[in-house]
């Protein structure tokens, strides 16, 4: 409370904040997350973004989920941490039992299987 500024209705505070600024009616006066999430992503050696195969801030949501489920939460209190309002919307983000995903996607890649092409239509055969 120390540091509370009056003029800005907001909880966290940007470099930006400061009387008579208008703050971002999208991130209001923090600025974006993308360039803080990319420069920690960085520094901890992880590759940054989708396009290199790498970490994307919203896939921390299905993280969340599963980790809590994971670790013995009930659906409920995972739903409550995670503001989820419906059970559908937390099934959307938790992966279930990622041990045993693991396991049936190898057991599926071990089996070896033919591929046959299919015939085009119209080759007359």
């Amino acid at each position: 409370m120390q540091r509370a500024v009056p003029w800005c209705p907001y909880l966290f505070h940007g470099p930006d904040c400061r009387p008579g600024h208008t703050p971002s009616k999208v991130y209001g006066c923090v600025g974006t997350f993308h360039k803080a999430w990319a420069t920690a992503c960085e520094a901890a050696g992880f590759p940054v973004g989708r396009k290199a195969g790498g970490y994307v801030f919203h896939h921390t949501r299905n993280t969340a989920a599963t980790n809590l489920r994971a670790a013995g939460l009930s659906e409920a209190d995972c739903m409550a941490v995670g503001g989820w309002k419906t059970r559908a919307v937390f099934d959307w983000y938790n992966l279930g039992d990622v041990e045993a995903l693991r396991e049936r996607l190898a057991a599926a890649q071990s089996v070896g299987r033919k591929v046959v092409p299919l015939r085009r239509q119209g080759s007359g055969s």
